[in-house]
């Protein structure tokens, strides 16, 4: 499960089809210059590696369309200059991001 802030909702993230080699328990991690790195662990063999995970950048969209669909865990808005990461805002809890799927409106029955 993972919690969006902007949209403030929970959504089922997908099985991911990772190589065999990745799924491992008994790790440890550390993240340097933006990248994180996992070593060693557990796998029904005690694995003795590194595995190196660089997360996708806003900047490598190169048009509004691709730029608006990143994804997933990467949230990317279109301005004059480009793609750039979307910021997260003080919170306004009357406007939800333009991102956001619509809410039903809800009515007081008395």
């Amino acid at each position: 499960m993972k919690q969006t802030g902007a949209c403030d909702e929970w959504s089922v993230l997908p099985r991911p089809g990772l190589h065999r080699d990745a799924n491992r328990y008994g790790h440890s991690a550390v993240v340097s210059n933006g990248s994180m790195f996992v070593f060693g662990g557990f796998s029904g063999l005690l694995l003795n590696d590194v595995l190196a995970y660089t997360p996708p950048s806003c900047r490598a969209f190169s048009n509004p369309a691709l730029c608006a669909a990143a994804g997933p865990g990467l949230r990317c808005q279109w301005v004059e200059s480009g793609c750039v990461p979307w910021e997260a805002k003080a919170p306004d809890l009357g406007v939800p991001a333009a991102f956001c799927p619509g809410r039903p409106v809800m009515t007081n029955v008395t």
